[in-house]
Formats: C-alpha cells, sequence, structure tokens
C-alpha cells in the first residue's frame, strides 16, 4: 500500500468527506424528518414541499463539501434548467456516485435554485440507514425492476406530485447501472443482437421506462414542459464507486453538458420516441469521445462553479448541527431513545412495505378521497 504524505493527505481527505457526508445525512433524518414526518396526518398536501425544501437545502452541503475539502469543480455548458418547469432530467451513468455530483449539477445549472429533484433508484437502496430513509421522506421513486409493480408506482407518485401543486424534476439513469467492463459488454451483445452501433463510453438505454415516463407526464394533467439530456464526463481522477471517496479519489472538476428539448418537440409515437432517445444517446457517444480528446465539452458559453455566501452558510450550520447531534446522543437519554425509536420504525417501514413514500401517497389518497365523498 503506498504510505506516500499525498496519499495519506487524499486519504484524509477523503475519510472527512464521507463522515462528515454521512452523518449530515442522520442529522437531517433525526433533526427534520423525524419532527416532521408526523404532520403527513395534518397537512398531507403541504408536508412534501415543506421536505422538498428542507432536502433542497441539504443539498448544498456535499457540494461545499467537495469544494472545500477537494477543490473539485463543477463546469456547466449548453442550458440552463428552469427549476418551475416540469421536467425529466436524463444522463449517462458514468459511475456509481454520479447522483451525488448531480445535486452540485442541479444547484449551479437551475434558475431559480429551489428545484424539487426527485431521483428515480433501485429499490433495495431504500434500506440503507438514514440516506434510503431520508430520499423515501423526500418521495424519491424506488423502481423494483418488475415494470408491471414500476409503472403504477411511478404514475401515482407523479400525479400525487401534480396533485399537491409541486413543480417537479425527475432524474432517470436511462442506462439502468453504471459503466464498467461487464456492463459494456452487455450493453454491446444486446446491440448486436438489435442491430444497433457498439458503443465505448455509454450503455445503451433502456427506452421502456422512458417512454412511459414521458407519455405518462405529458398527458394534460401532468403537463410536463421539458426534457433535461445533460451528458456527464469527469476530468483528472474518476470515482468508480465509494470506496473511491473514501480513499479521496476525487475528479478534478466534473462536466455536465446539458439541451433542453421542448416537449413538443419529442415524437408523439412510442416507437419514434424510443428512436429519439436512442439518437440521443448516439449523440452522447460521440459528444463525450470528443471530449476525452480536449477534456472538455466544446461550448460558447459555460461557466464553472465557485463558493458563495449560501454554501458557506450551509457548510457551518450542517456541520454546527453534527456536532449538536453527536452531543445530544451521548448526553440526552430522550434524544437516545427518539434516535433508536426511529431507526426501528423506519427499518420496519422499509422491509414490511414499499416504503414511506408510498404511505405518503397512500395517506394523502385517502384524506383526498374522503373530502371528495362529503
Amino acid at each position: 500500500m503506498d504510505s506516500s504524505p499525498g496519499t495519506k493527505l487524499r486519504f484524509f481527505r477523503g475519510i472527512t468527506y464521507a463522515i462528515l457526508w454521512y452523518f449530515s445525512i442522520w442529522t437531517g433524518f433525526l433533526f427534520v424528518c423525524c419532527p416532521l414526518w408526523i404532520f403527513i396526518l395534518l397537512f398531507p398536501k403541504k408536508f412534501l414541499p415543506v421536505m422538498s425544501v428542507a432536502f433542497s437545502i441539504w443539498e448544498m452541503y456535499p457540494v461545499a463539501l467537495m469544494n472545500l475539502i477537494f477543490g473539485t469543480k463543477i463546469r456547466i455548458t449548453g442550458d440552463r434548467i428552469n427549476a418551475k418547469e416540469i421536467s425529466v432530467i436524463i444522463t449517462n451513468h458514468r459511475t456509481r456516485i454520479d447522483w451525488n455530483f448531480m445535486w452540485a449539477a442541479m444547484y449551479y445549472a437551475c434558475q431559480p435554485q429551489t428545484h424539487r429533484l426527485k431521483i428515480a433508484l433501485k429499490a433495495p437502496l431504500r434500506h440503507m440507514p438514514s440516506l434510503g430513509w431520508v430520499m423515501q421522506v423526500a418521495n424519491c421513486i424506488y423502481l423494483q425492476r418488475k415494470w408491471e409493480n414500476d409503472r403504477i408506482t411511478m404514475k401515482k407518485q407523479m400525479e400525487f406530485f401534480h396533485d399537491i401543486g409541486l413543480e417537479f424534476q425527475i432524474l432517470l439513469f436511462p442506462e439502468g447501472t453504471d459503466l464498467t467492463k461487464n456492463s459494456l459488454d452487455k450493453s454491446n451483445e444486446f446491440a448486436k443482437k438489435n442491430n444497433l452501433p457498439p458503443y465505448t463510453q455509454v450503455l445503451h438505454p433502456r427506452t421502456t421506462g422512458f417512454t412511459f415516463l414521458v407519455d405518462t407526464m405529458r398527458s394534460k394533467k401532468l403537463n410536463i414542459n421539458a426534457i433535461y439530456d445533460v451528458t456527464l464526463a469527469y476530468s483528472g481522477y474518476m470515482p468508480q464507486t465509494e470506496t473511491d471517496v473514501i480513499r479521496g479519489n476525487f475528479p478534478k472538476t466534473v462536466h455536465f453538458h446539458i439541451n433542453r428539448y421542448p416537449i413538443e418537440s419529442l415524437p408523439k409515437d412510442q416507437d419514434d420516441l424510443k428512436s429519439w432517445i436512442n439518437e440521443r444517446w448516439k449523440e452522447k457517444e460521440n459528444r463525450l469521445i470528443e471530449f476525452h480528446k480536449h477534456d472538455c465539452f466544446p461550448s460558447t458559453s459555460y461557466y464553472t462553479s465557485e463558493m458563495d455566501n449560501s454554501l458557506y452558510l450551509a457548510f457551518i450550520v450542517w456541520t454546527v448541527l453534527e456536532f449538536l447531534m453527536f452531543y445530544f446522543f451521548i448526553t440526552s437519554s430522550f434524544f437516545f431513545w427518539w434516535t433508536v425509536l426511529h431507526t426501528v420504525l423506519f427499518v420496519g417501514i422499509s422491509y414490511a412495505t414499499l416504503g414511506f413514500q408510498n404511505l405518503t401517497v397512500s395517506v394523502f389518497e385517502y384524506f383526498h378521497n374522503t373530502k371528495k365523498s362529503h
């Protein structure tokens, strides 16, 4: 094992980042989610908008951490994201931790910055202590990879967002998994069987979920405004897994190229819609090949992230709250049992049900239907 000073410093930074990042989620869970979740029974229509604001405030913390600890920059090219639009955001899935950098992209690319991003995730991730539970409370969309179940889940969640008046964005990774040698081989094997070109930079997108999502959201009720196609790439080191982060192997710059497509520009026919997203991924493959030649996306309009007062404030507030959480856990029997009770509760919810996000929808539907019947 390399014991050079540079390696030790990277490891120290990685451990510091991972600890602060992870325990900030425990802090948000215990100080924000747990006191507020009971209000779903009292104010079911207001609960998620409040939680969405709280979650977007927390999202600034990992952005501040990666900037202060590693000096990582975010470079955005192309279009800005209108946070007032109902939209679907699609992106390539280069590593297992792309979603962590997407929060930074949303912070810098959104106008205004108060977005309501909901991530489509694999269902087993809801069991992750604190992180999986917080994302349940924030009503992220957990998919079981069983299409008959997932289509019902997606439709109910999106209609729920509409019924409570939430302006939301859904982040979808159409490739389904991150790019590795094994996943790339499987993707190109699929491509060969279906007369599609082989790729080296991306995996072929899974089109069924995307087409269903778009068709459902562009109904008159949901009224989607746009699709944002994001191409993600890394300069310097590319952290493939969480272990890379702990070792302090972080990118120098994370690049995002964004193209906005008004919903009116997308084809209506499902087969044509599948061809549309396949064409976007063909463009993405070529764009990434060019990126690796020049280490940037060519564009006349770009901007690079900087630390601002909001990020400094987020860093100070969440770090102080983390220390308070540990202090209360050690010194307060009430807070100790508060932690134990809600840990047991959310473990039970995660394994005995499809997640707190489904309970939120069910409670709202119950009160909504009861009110209509009267």
